[in-house]
């Protein structure tokens, strides 16, 4: 009967075996056959062929070129099949059925166009001796061989398989080796003739991504050049973050000074104490100064720690990196032993001891002990109290005689600016006025960021109907979400989701504290007039907000935008426009 399980070839005999024949093709019908079971669980015989495609896509999920392909494999006519494997398979690379994905890290999943079938082919395949990774551009397939060991490589290898066989992003599969630290698939790769100066499509050679110092020597023996440059000029002395590797790679003539694409030197990328303290012994410029923002190895490793800071603390969209907390205050207290200077200005004119206000006082006492500059000024006049986040920094410049009502050239106080509870306390109990205006007659109440630092502003007396220049209250910039100082103060910009939440609850309690709510600015607008969320608005209206309260344009608040449900509960208060 056509289409029975038979002992012979892949399970199932061609038509023209029932007639005694065979030809070269007959082995494909077979093949063709067991990829038919594999996808339906049918043999051809109990598919009408007249609906095998329908048959394939009521099954599983098929594209149409590849039911094209398979039909040509299970034609009963053995002269209307592809005439042999090669066609076979180049038909499947040329009509790409198959796509592979390199991004994928499980083996299987850059299959997943056909999944199961292809797997099945590719292993039936390995009988016709022919290069058919290459062919088909299945790199998925064969790099998933680096991660799952190296017998099929070898003998995909072995069959004449391109060593220097790349993937969507570029990466040869010494690349991947590499990045494995498969040691043993690293030599048998150069064996092959794999290329150590490979790039992939970012410029990287394996030597960027290599983390042993072992798979490191392997790729240096055979010529790896230790100062080949990525698309952003880093060397892989620049990437490096092991200590041995980076041994190496100096001993064998790395340059410690080599500069990237912004003028960055590996002292400016590194993350790592030993192999900081290993760049310096071996001649790093501590007082480099990259292209961009002007900043030396010291600025860079205090900007990076405030990253995490603000991170940690919910006030930057810049997200987290564990990982270097607790490494980065190491890397630039280094720095500052081994000759960093403590007074660099950055192109902003920032210096290493201002970005420490805003991130470690442990650094900040070592500056100051160096002989950091304490009078110095920003850019926009502002007093390093100006930055400190820290109560115990605070503490120190106020006893380095710190003047806590100084003004920058914005009329900003450091009261204006404190971001916590702590020092928002210490700079009030040493005098600091609550009240004080800055150039556009904003009070700190007008600018506060925290609602524990707003609670004790009240508690300290501060005005809550203070009215700035355009005759806002607290209460009009927090319900505008517009309190933001002026951006030499702002080094990372607020999150905006957490900003909008802050902003919410400030103004709930300036409600609470007895703020006038019907107090209008100089457009005539009060607190209802600009209200976008509902909670908000029934709470002032709770409060006694008029609902019919006009601006100098005879606009009520209905006449002004809100979220959903806003006009309802302004109609149902009998609001009118």
């Amino acid at each position: 009967m056509r289409g029975s399980t038979v002992v012979g070839t892949y399970g199932y005999m061609a038509p023209e075996q029932f007639r005694g024949q065979a030809v070269p093709t007959t082995d494909l019908y077979g093949l063709g056959a067991t990829l038919l079971f594999l996808l339906t669980h049918r043999s051809p015989a109990e598919l009408p062929t007249d609906r095998l495609k329908l048959d394939f896509r009521s099954r599983v999920q098929i594209s149409e070129k590849f039911a094209d392909w398979l039909e040509k494999m299970l034609e009963p006519d053995a002269e209307e099949r592809f005439s042999s494997a090669k066609e076979a398979l180049k038909a499947l690379r040329t009509k790409r059925v198959i796509k592979a994905k390199s991004n994928l890290s499980i083996p299987w999943k850059g299959l997943v166009g056909v999944g199961i079938v292809v797997i099945a082919t590719i292993t039936i395949l390995k009988s016709y001796k022919y290069a058919f990774f290459d062919a088909l551009g299945l790199t998925v397939y064969v790099h998933a061989q680096i991660e799952s060991g190296n017998i099929e490589l070898k003998n995909y290898l072995l069959k004449g398989g391109n060593p220097n066989l790349r993937d969507a992003t570029g990466l040869t599969l010494l690349h991947q080796a590499v990045s494995e630290t498969e040691k043993d698939t690293v030599a048998l790769l150069i064996a092959q003739g794999a290329d150590v100066n490979a790039k992939d499509n970012e410029g990287k050679t394996p030597l960027h991504l290599v983390e042993n110092q072992d798979v490191a020597q392997l790729l240096i023996v055979q010529g790896a050049d230790v100062n080949a440059k990525d698309n952003e000029g880093k060397t892989p002395l620049h990437l490096v973050e092991n200590q041995d590797v980076a041994q190496l790679l100096i001993a064998k003539g790395a340059d410690v000074n080599a500069k990237d694409n912004q003028g960055r030197t590996p002292l400016h990328l590194v993350e790592n104490q030993d192999v900081a303290q290993l760049l310096i012994a071996q001649g790093a410029d501590v007082n480099a100064k990259d292209n961009r923002r002007g900043s030396t190895p010291l600025h860079q490793a205090l900007f990076l720690r405030m990253r995490e800071v603000y991170a940690q603390n919910n006030q930057s969209n810049i997200p987290p990196r564990q990982a270097l907390v607790g490494r980065i205050p190491d890397v630039a207290e280094l720095l500052i032993v081994k000759g960093a200077d403590p007074n660099a200005k950055d192109n902003h004119g920032t210096t290493p001891l201002q970005l420490a206000m805003l991130c470690d006082s442990r650094v900040a006492q070592l500056l100051i002990d160096q002989g950091a500059d304490l009078k110095i000024n920003d850019h926009g006049g502002g007093t390093l109290l100006h930055w400190v986040q820290n109560k115990d920094t605070a503490e120190l410049l106020i006893k380095k005689g710190a003047d806590v009502n100084a003004k920058d050239k914005h009329g900003i106080t450091p009261l204006h600016l404190p971001k916590n509870k702590d020092v928002a306390e210490l700079l009030i109990a040493k005098g600091a006025d609550v009240n004080a205006k800055d150039n556009r007659g904003e009070t700190p109440l007008h600018l506060v960021q925290n609602k524990d630092v707003a609670e004790l502003l009240i508690a300290k007396g501060a005005d809550l109907n203070a009215k700035d220049d355009r005759g806002e209250t607290p209460l009009h910039l927090s319900i505008r979400h517009r309190r933001n100082p002026p951006p030499h103060h702002m080094p990372w910009p607020i999150d905006p989701m957490v900003w909008d939440n802050t902003s919410f609850k400030i103004a709930k309690l300036l409600i609470t504290k007895g703020a006038d709510v019907n107090a209008k600015n100089n457009r005539g607008e009060t607190p209802l007039h600009l209200v976008q969320n509902k909670d908000i608005a029934e709470l002032l209206i709770a409060k006694g907000a008029d609902v019919n309260a006009k601006d100098n344009q005879g606009g009520g608040p209905l006449s002004y935008g809100g979220e959903p449900g806003l006009f309802e509960l302004l109609e149902r208060h009998r609001g009118t426009r």
